[in-house]
């Protein structure tokens, strides 16, 4: 180990100084003493992440969390190690820390902010990757994170680290205006009656099976009654549910004289709807990194809840 270089205390410890971030908080959340091998769990709290470290001795338990903290800092592109090199550092034990109900790891700027979107009912994030430039070897991605109107960007070597910072740009620019995004998402009780109206009106795009609206308790009765009206049994369905492909499922839904669509909802990220022709409403959604992915996720949820709904016959 280098002696010209700083333990990663003194090179968080600096990190925070010269980002202006409160200084790193430490804890110690586990301890063993007095048995043959000690033991000490640290965490350290510093902008937003918290890292965890153990050692034999107090000291080193610290050291180690400074150290797992500074490369966190690292994969997000906050420490450059180049700049400030640390030692290489190993707390001595290699099992790891017993597991505690207290901890968390809380490094997703992403995760905080779909947090304060559903906490404050705004609508989630929009993510996409504006672009990619550079040499195989030292590649920069840019990431654009969109609420409502307002967009915010960034740049990392990592598509993943670029992504967080555009959402840690993100929630330091609306967490003082939450209330106004707050007003611009809320709809009147009429008008959220309306909006869902009109858009399962879109979704019944083919001629609906009629007369089969049941009261809402009796919702799950509404498809095992079609197939009692048919006299068919679970049998006559066993073998289509478990396939679970679109085939199957159409094979099921003709057998109760019904039809399905499934309908763009939007395309970045991809969510659709499956909506079924009965009148009492039946509609699934799925989200995926695409159409095929999303689809199977919704062909998925439908032969679980048919599976659950038929065996009633």
């Amino acid at each position: 180990m280098a002696k010209n270089t700083k333990t990663p205390i003194m090179v968080l410890q600096e990190l925070t100084q010269k980002n202006h971030w409160a200084p790193p908080e430490y804890n110690i959340v586990h301890s063993t003493s007095g048995t043959h091998i000690n033991r000490f769990d640290f965490e350290v709290h510093v902008h937003h992440i918290v890292a965890y470290g153990t050692g034999t001795s107090k000291q080193i338990g610290k050291q180690e969390a400074a150290f797992n903290a500074l490369r966190d800092l690292k994969e997000l592109g906050f420490y450059n190690e180049a700049e400030n090199p640390t030692q290489q550092f190993s707390g001595g034990i290699v099992s790891p820390a017993p597991e505690s109900p207290l901890v968390k790891f809380n490094n997703s700027y992403i995760a905080a902010l779909s947090d304060l979107c559903f906490e404050n009912k705004i609508a989630n994030p929009v993510y996409k990757e504006i672009s990619g430039t550079g040499p195989a070897h030292s590649r920069e991605f840019t990431y654009e994170c969109q609420i409502s109107s307002i967009k915010t960007e960034a740049i990392s070597t990592t598509k993943k680290a670029a992504k967080q910072l555009a959402a840690q740009k993100m929630l330091e620019r609306i967490k003082n205006i939450v209330p106004e995004l707050v007003k611009e998402f809320e709809l009147s009780p009429m008008q959220s009656e309306d909006v869902a109206l009109k858009k399962y009106k879109e979704f019944s795009i083919f001629n609906v099976v009629e007369n089969k609206s049941v009261p809402i308790k009796d919702f799950t009765e509404t498809l095992p009654n079609l197939a009692r009206e048919r006299n068919f049994t679970y049998t006559d369905f066993e073998q289509d549910l478990q396939e679970k492909t679109e085939e199957s499922l159409k094979a099921i839904l003709d057998k109760l004289e019904l039809e399905y669509k499934i309908i763009e909802f939007q395309s970045e990220p991809y969510i659709a709807y499956l909506t079924l022709s009965t009148d009492t409403p039946f509609t699934l959604m799925g989200v995926g990194e695409n159409k095929s992915i999303a689809t199977e996720e919704i062909i998925i949820q439908t032969f679980k809840l048919l599976d659950c709904y038929l065996k009633s016959i």
